[in-house]
């Protein structure tokens, strides 16, 4: 569909075409520069500009919205296969024993850059166009997100990218994890480009108060969303009554951290009072059906999440980037 060098007008006629208001039988798209012209019955098709368009027949196809990916980890493909010698019993085990030091301390420039390629080929081939990416590989910044941001930006894709930050190193690559996301926001989302930045923190008990506190300030500065993992399993909500005397809903309220720009993924382990909190905050929901029955974290209770208004989105989690079987 190149044209003296130039991206032509192209006619997509599939038999059908899902729109907000419905399946449509006999419409198809126009496509002209790169973005979508126009939708509607074939025959409207062919008004325009003047360009000639090429049309694409697709007979017994249907053409719906690109899906989006609400929380991929792209390095996660890393974990396919991995043996290991530790026996991992409880999500505890399998951060600890498991994925920090098996996978995520094991990412630099390279692996970030080639986990993304595939991660990219993985989502165009299950219709994810656009995601949210939260890259967790202490030792690879600064400079990670740049190196992601050229993979997906030659991909076509549409991502907000993040470095997800944390103290479990130490406070100084904690720090240096905010200074990544900060400073990528900052350049990106002044852009008029498809790779977007974003403020990412792990958890209440990889995460202290006042490390929270600087990333949502930061987020607020940048104009970003933050977004953090939320009661993925039993093992946060224990810690946050240890240790808080809490539960982690009520201790990042209690931070004054919950806004309509917070995006908390997982939500498995959440009471009926902490999802009232997060309607009443507009907080936004992201789910990983498949991961968390892979890491044993239990079933999150979406229908309840969307009964309160929560806004609510699927995930794969870099596990399973297959977004029909996530659905």
């Amino acid at each position: 569909m190149i044209k003296n060098g130039k991206l032509a007008a192209a006619i997509i006629k599939p038999d059908y075409v899902l729109t907000p208001e419905g399946l449509k039988e006999g419409w198809g798209v126009r496509i002209e520069e790169g973005r979508i012209a126009c939708v509607g019955p074939w025959d409207t098709l062919g008004s325009g500009s003047n360009e000639e368009a090429q049309t694409v027949c697709l007979p017994g196809q249907m053409l719906l919205p690109g899906f989006v990916n609400g929380h991929n980890h792209m390095y996660g493909v890393l974990s396919h296969g991995i043996t290991a010698e530790a026996m991992v019993t409880d999500f505890s085990d399998y951060l600890e024993d498991f994925w920090w030091p098996y996978v995520e301390d094991r990412v630099d420039h390279d692996l970030a850059r080639i986990t993304t390629r595939w991660a990219c080929v993985e989502m165009i081939d299950s219709g994810v166009t656009s995601f949210v990416d939260i890259l967790e590989g202490p030792n690879s910044i600064p400079g990670a997100l740049e190196v992601e941001k050229e993979e997906v930006e030659k991909a076509g894709l549409r991502g907000y990218l993040s470095f997800e930050a944390c103290e479990r190193k130490s406070r100084e690559n904690g720090l240096l994890g905010l200074k990544e996301n900060f400073d990528f926001a900052k350049a990106c989302n002044e852009e008029n480009g498809l790779v977007k930045g974003v403020m990412s923190i792990h958890t209440l008990f990889t995460c202290g108060e006042d490390f929270i506190r600087e990333a949502k300030r930061m987020a607020d500065e940048a104009g970003c969303l933050l977004h953090m993992h939320m009661s993925e399993s039993d093992l946060e909500p224990a810690w946050a009554k240890e240790h808080l005397r809490t539960t982690p809903v009520e201790a990042y309220d209690g931070m004054g951290c919950l806004d309509g720009n917070i995006l908390a993924s997982q939500l498995v382990q959440v009471t009926d009072e902490e999802i009232a909190i997060l309607a009443e905050k507009d907080v936004k929901g992201i789910s990983m059906p498949l991961s968390n029955c892979e890491v044993g974290g239990g079933i999150a209770p979406i229908e309840k999440m969307l009964e309160a208004g929560i806004t609510v989105g699927l995930g794969t989690d870099g596990y399973v980037n297959n977004f029909f079987e996530v659905m």
